[in-house]
């Protein structure tokens, strides 16, 4: 009976070995599986990380560009302002000196521009004498002019010609003044949006670039995360693993309290300790004080008992006090002294 006994304690022993020694691959298989895809994770982070850093060098770039820009155009806004103020003020005078000069030639235009009669007098009275001469010729000149000088219709002619010459000289002016800076204006205009739009088309592309290189690095994400939320739901070794390391996690933390429980107690030892010292220094003096007042009433033998029996006490307190100092408190899992108590 003994022989079947032992018989089965061997083969169950030999079965448990076996189920070791094969289980023991799988294990290797499971954490070499989790050792690769934590590098996989790490390269996937590095690369996140270097995508991170280089999309924020490009947006300091980027933002120094528009920074530049934007300064660039705002100077040239204040002198487009400048110029505008420039060119609203030059139009002002302009206008109110050709208003001027309009109201003056208005004026022109409604005077009576005819030769009154007592300057004709006057001509023909300077012009008498050539009359009376026999030459023929100068007399003829001589009406000529005097009836050039009555003709007071061609002189309000010719005077109209020279306004309406003068005024369509100003108009046109004025407004070729205008348009030109007019153009001026819509050229500098176009040449801002033009410049602009070249820079903001790099912006834009970069935009479009970070957009897509996040929305692939997003997928790869939920891509990884979802492959360690499947590994960890097939495999139940994996689970088991987990539930060990969260109990190892537990038997640490209990572990972490006792140890603070013991410094606690240790602390409060010490502080103990240290107002026995002063009760017993405070005994000691008093010890003294008694010693030297009742030293002439108590007799010699009774002294020296008193003193040996104070120096025992202090000598088995120091002997106590140096055991419980070089002692530790070791503890131990409840399911490991267990285990222990049952082997």
């Amino acid at each position: 009976m003994e022989n079947r006994l032992q018989d089965v304690t061997n083969t169950l022993g030999s079965s448990q070995k076996q189920h070791s020694i094969n289980s023991t691959p799988n294990l290797d298989k499971h954490f070499d599986l989790i050792h690769e895809s934590h590098n996989e994770l790490s390269q996937q982070l590095h690369r996140i990380e270097t995508s991170t850093k280089q999309t924020n060098v490009d947006l300091d770039q980027l933002y120094s560009r528009s920074k530049s820009n934007n300064e660039n155009l705002n100077k040239l806004l204040k002198n487009i302002v400048e110029y505008s103020n420039e060119v609203v003020t030059e139009g002002n005078a302009t206008k109110a000196d050709m208003s001027l000069i309009i109201k003056a030639l208005e004026e022109l235009k409604m005077r009576q521009i005819s030769l009154k009669e007592d300057e004709l007098a006057k001509i023909k009275d300077a012009i008498q004498p050539y009359f009376g001469g026999t030459d023929v010729q100068l007399r003829a000149e001589l009406e000529k002019f005097t009836a050039f000088v009555k003709d007071d219709r061609l002189s309000k002619r010719i005077l109209e010609e020279q306004f309406n010459h003068i005024s369509e000289s100003i108009k046109t002016l004025n407004i070729a003044a205008i348009s030109e800076k007019m153009k001026e204006l819509s050229q500098s205009s176009s040449e801002l949006k033009e410049s602009l739009r070249q820079e903001l088309t790099p912006v834009n592309e970069l935009k479009q670039e970070t957009q897509f290189t996040n929305s692939q690095i997003l997928a790869k994400l939920a891509s990884i995360e979802q492959i360690l939320h499947d590994q960890k739901n097939s495999d139940p070794k994996s689970v088991e693993i987990v539930s060990g390391e969260s109990k190892v996690h537990e038997l640490e933390k209990k572990i972490q309290t006792l140890e603070r429980n013991y410094e606690c107690l240790v602390e409060k030892y010490t502080q103990k300790y240290d107002q026995y010292k002063l009760l017993s220094q405070k005994f000691a003096t008093l010890a003294d004080t008694v010693q030297a007042e009742q030293v002439s009433n108590l007799p010699s033998p009774s002294i020296q008992n008193l003193k040996r029996f104070h120096n025992t006490n202090l000598r088995m307190i120091e002997e106590n006090n140096t055991i419980s100092n070089g002692k530790r408190i070791v503890s131990t899992p409840v399911e490991l002294a267990n285990s222990s108590d049952k082997d």
